[in-house]
């Protein structure tokens, strides 16, 4: 990471060539308190890889940093195709949403981007209507960022069934079918649900932005779709804690679910090898075993708000098991992973390498503790490999 101070007094943070979740989060952790207060230079002139999830981190620190009225700056990659997907994936938009930008804290280097990201949006999309699915859901600018507010249980509803809505139209079906393994239909039905589901009930939290992109596993190596969900309420692991250190139960109902996890540790040393679905945590559990059991089915903080009541839903799910099923249908059913960045946890679900054909179900848990400045908020993050995207 370098650190300095310019000309101009803007503390300059030069991130990386490759910017995800990982290396964007990790980054940021880093900074002291007296250069969290400073005027930031998020400088991205090096960056040649970004990844959604990365740009989700740095929309994190700007809602953070907004709702303190730090000022941040953003200067602009040097190569002017990845500048070029900033603007189709709409993130400058994006970043003055969660920015709130009355407050004025967002700026960037080149002051005409904003106007540049809104003619973008002016251009008529081509007409290919005999082009392919993904083409023309490119064409009209499916995927990229979108972000919503929400207060009452109503715009709670409307977040979750807009979302709901969007992912089940007839174009995005016919390329999900045809690109994943498995039907297109539980993208919406399980994924698309269970994401938002979780994010709109996070204590604290009045905003979520959801990130979709198809994406490039590496250099001529195959594509994946990303779906990540960012949400500004308190940490999902916090009213974990909360309710262990006033001992009441977190365990809500009991699950028949044998589901093994093994964990790779970085940063933290796991009393176990291994953990059980049934596995429930009490008052000494660290926070990166909680992180682990908020997926379990039948954990769960009961929130105060309840869940959303209008979405229509071929088969129910409890609140108290919807992060098993997000996991399930990602891991089990399309082969792809969940990634999980809160508070100084993250958290990457895996299938495990060598799956059995009868017993428990085995998943690879790489659980990293990220020292210095908490996560603000909770990103989820799916992927899901695809079987071809053109």
């Amino acid at each position: 990471m370098t650190v300095e101070a310019s000309s101009c007094e803007w503390l300059r943070i030069q991130l990386p060539e490759r910017i995800d979740t990982a290396s964007a989060s990790a980054l940021l952790a880093k900074l002291t308190s007296a250069e969290q207060d400073a005027p930031l230079d998020l400088d991205l002139a090096d960056a040649t890889t970004i990844d959604i999830t990365g740009l989700m981190t740095l929309l994190s620190a700007l809602n953070e940093r907004s709702a303190a009225r730090r000022e941040t700056l953003i200067s602009l990659p040097s190569d002017p195709a990845v500048t070029d997907f900033l603007l189709e994936c709409a993130f400058p938009s994006a970043a003055a949403m969660v920015s709130r930008s009355q407050f004025g804290t967002l700026h960037w280097a080149d002051g005409a981007l904003p106007i540049r990201d809104q003619v973008r949006f002016l251009r008529p999309a081509p007409n290919r209507a005999s082009g392919t699915a993904y083409e023309r859901l490119r064409d009209e600018r499916f995927f990229g960022f979108l972000t919503y507010f929400f207060q009452a249980d109503p715009q709670i509803s409307s977040v979750v069934a807009t979302e709901w809505s969007r992912w089940r139209g007839p174009v995005v079906l016919s390329f999900l079918d045809t690109a994943l393994k498995h039907s297109g239909a539980e993208v919406a039905r399980v994924v698309i649900y269970e994401l938002l589901t979780n994010a709109v009930l996070h204590p604290g939290g009045d905003l979520l932005t959801i990130g979709s992109w198809v994406a490039s596993t590496g250099p001529g190596s195959a594509k994946e779709l990303v779906i990540s969900v960012w949400d500004n309420g308190n940490s999902m692991v916090r009213p974990l804690r909360a309710g262990l250190s006033a001992g009441q139960p977190i365990r809500v109902t009991e699950a028949a679910v044998n589901d093994t996890f093994v964990i790779e540790a970085t940063g933290w040393r796991p009393r176990r090898a291994k953990y059980s679905a049934q596995w429930t945590p009490e008052a000494d559990a660290t926070d990166e075993e909680l992180l682990l059991a908020s997926v379990f089915p039948g954990i769960s903080h009961r929130p105060a708000k309840a869940p959303p009541s209008l979405i229509p839903r071929t088969r129910e799910v409890p609140q108290e098991y919807g992060l098993h099923a997000l996991y399930r249908c990602v891991v089990d059913l399309f082969g792809g992973s969940l990634e999980i960045r809160t508070g100084n946890q993250q958290l990457n679900l895996v299938s495990a390498s060598h799956q059995r054909r009868r017993g428990p179900r085995r998943y690879r848990a790489h659980i990293s503790h990220v020292a210095g400045q908490p996560f603000h908020g909770n990103l989820l993050s799916v992927r899901l490999p695809l079987r071809y995207a053109r």
